[in-house]
């Protein structure tokens, strides 16, 4: 999960300026016949690029509040397991270091995307706050009870959910399909933002 995160943030960090500048670029150009066509191609591949990055961002987001679930699932039947406590130490620094070298660029992602849907991308920083810890002594799930640590088990669950794909009505696949003015999107953002409130209750996130 790290490799991969990291490699996913490498590639964005380095293609996204890349595309924006050829984008400013022909549209300085004369609206010539072959500067129409080179704008046209590259609008293609810009919108498969976006594409592919927020579905692979998806993934990532369900993959890391799957993998949360199930270890304070596990955690909350033996809080003080020192072996449990440790692989998950590890596992949450690797995904900061991943997240925080790709800081900034992932909402300007969703802001391309959505054509700057400001409500989504609101809730899309909420979400990456959601998980990030860069200090393996102040974990806040160390601290809680057994019954807390399976709420926000729940709760990381409920959110996985939330960016499973594979349901053509998650929150998930709803951005991939850009239905941002439908009804079924808000209710699907509207429960994405209430999870990421009940897990706030639990966990504050850093700003």
């Amino acid at each position: 999960m790290q490799s991969k995160g990291m490699k996913s943030g490498n590639l964005l960090k380095r293609r996204l300026p890349v595309f924006l500048a050829a984008v400013v670029l022909l549209v300085c150009a004369s609206c010539g016949t072959q500067a129409k066509e080179d704008w046209d191609d590259l609008k293609i591949e810009y919108d498969r690029f976006l594409l592919a990055e927020v579905a692979q961002s998806m993934d990532n987001y369900l993959t890391i509040y799957g993998y949360l679930s199930d270890s304070l699932l596990e955690l909350s039947e033996d809080p003080a397991n020192s072996q449990l406590q440790e692989k998950l130490v590890g596992a949450l620094e690797g995904i900061y270091a991943a997240k925080m070298y790709n800081s900034g660029m992932e909402r300007q992602l969703f802001e391309a995307y959505s054509d700057n849907h400001q409500e989504l991308c609101s809730v899309m920083q909420d979400a990456s706050l959601s998980y990030l810890f860069s200090d393996g002594t102040d974990i806040p799930f160390f601290s809680m009870s057994p019954e807390q640590l399976e709420e926000v088990s729940r709760i990381y669950y409920a959110l996985s959910y939330s960016f499973y794909r594979s349901n053509s009505a998650s929150f998930a696949s709803l951005i991939i399909d850009q239905e941002f003015e439908t009804e079924e999107f808000q209710a699907a953002l509207g429960k994405t933002k209430d999870w990421l409130s009940e897990l706030n209750e639990f966990i504050q996130f850093d700003p």
